[in-house]
């Protein structure tokens, strides 16, 4: 399976970019945490989601996370949520953030943990926390 990430930093290059990715692409990942606007990145998503051909993921990856997103916490959710809503097939979330996200449709969750020091000693614990 090959999935090709997006990082464009507006609605309409976003949606460009993705039509040329879905030609070779089996899934699309969307790299929202580079948009540097919330009201962007909300559009963003709407926009991407009508005029999708392939499966999309929708990642905001925080900076702790290595990603590009530096706003509030509550935002950066906000807008995982708001992809949900919207209908997503796979949003990309934190294991740490989870419980804070809501299900409603058949989008479906992938948890996230990185760890970009070590491989962390304690992984089954993690495995464990990520299956509850």
């Amino acid at each position: 399976m090959i999935c090709i990430p997006i990082t464009a930093r507006s609605a309409e290059d976003t949606v460009s970019e993705m039509l040329l990715a879905s030609k070779y692409a089996d899934i699309v990942e969307l790299r929202i945490d580079y948009i540097p606007e919330l009201k962007n990145a909300e559009a963003c998503i709407a926009e991407s989601l009508k005029c999708k051909t392939k499966p999309v993921i929708i990642t905001n990856r925080p900076e702790r996370e290595g990603g590009k997103f530096n706003g509030s916490e509550q935002d950066r959710l906000h807008l995982l949520q708001k992809a949900i809503d919207l209908g997503a097939d796979y949003v990309d979330v934190e294991y740490d953030s989870i419980k804070q996200i809501t299900r409603r449709n058949s989008s479906k969750i992938i948890i996230s943990h990185h760890n970009f020091k070590e491989t962390p000693h304690n992984l089954s614990k993690i495995y464990d926390d990520i299956c509850q």
